[in-house]
């Protein structure tokens, strides 16, 4: 079950320095995961001892040649079709990085792993080499590590999940305050999420830091107007009027109450 404590706005006035814990109110909790609010910036605590998890969850595909495409959608309908049949569904985030040219369908930037089968990104060799990080996962064990830029690399993971993003040092427009999702892993096996529709890269950074993630476990997932947080039916982080439609989304699992 769902608590919805308030999503009432507190204040927000990103003072970096100053910035503390105490600053996020806690707005919502289900077993064995918790949403914070500071003004338009969200933290969520996944603790997967407690039966919380992610969902890597792509578009339809289509193939042209060699090149994997993934159907573009909105997160919010994507998120109510997945949690009409997984009831403990809490939220979801956007996901991979994308090329953002075609409307309906994107080539993913990175490499994916989802279910065991491994999609090559486009720019695994050509973008940001030296500066991605790796997402890996299944039912019991979370981790993030220095990603080789070779899809091979994923694929011979123990984990039947994972996502390629970028290290938070990646000179990724770092000053400006655009929309961005980062996640990260603290200690526990807990996975710690931030998300905001105009954030600086330091202020992103001090969120999870102020939560217990070390720089070496956080990663950016992909940001801009793709930024999108969802809860419940509501949509709570987009940069965008009109929230752009994407190829990929995670989705934050509640635990269950008794065995399924």
């Amino acid at each position: 079950m769902i608590t919805c404590i308030s999503l009432a706005a507190c204040s927000n006035y990103k003072n970096i320095e100053d910035v503390k814990q105490t600053d996020f109110s806690k707005v919502a909790t289900a077993k064995g995961v918790t949403l914070y609010r500071n003004g338009e910036d969200f933290i969520q605590i996944v603790k997967i001892s407690e039966g919380a998890s992610l969902h890597l969850i792509l578009g339809p595909q289509t193939q042209s040649g060699e090149v994997i495409y993934f159907g573009r959608g909105n997160i919010r309908e994507w998120f109510h079709k997945w949690s009409s049949k997984n009831p403990q569904g809490f939220s979801a985030i956007n996901a991979e990085f994308f090329d953002e040219t075609n409307p309906s369908i994107a080539q993913l930037a990175f490499s994916v792993k989802e279910n065991s089968t491994v999609y090559k990104g486009y720019g695994d060799k050509s973008e940001y080499p030296a500066k991605k990080m790796l997402l890996i996962f299944d039912a019991n064990h979370y981790d993030t590590e220095q990603y080789n830029d070779l899809s091979k690399d994923l694929q011979n993971r123990q984990q039947n999940n994972g996502i390629v993003g970028l290290r938070i040092d990646a000179p990724k427009s770092p000053d400006r305050a655009v929309g961005r999702t980062y996640i990260g892993i603290r200690k526990g096996n807990e996975v710690v999420i931030f998300s905001s529709p105009s954030s600086t890269r330091e202020y992103a950074t001090k969120a999870l830091q102020i939560f217990g993630v070390e720089n070496d476990n956080m990663m950016m997932l992909d940001g801009g107007p793709s930024a999108q947080l969802v809860f419940g039916n509501t949509l709570l982080v987009s940069s965008n009027p009109k929230p752009v439609r994407i190829p990929a989304i995670i989705v934050i699992e509640a635990g269950h109450d008794s065995p399924r």
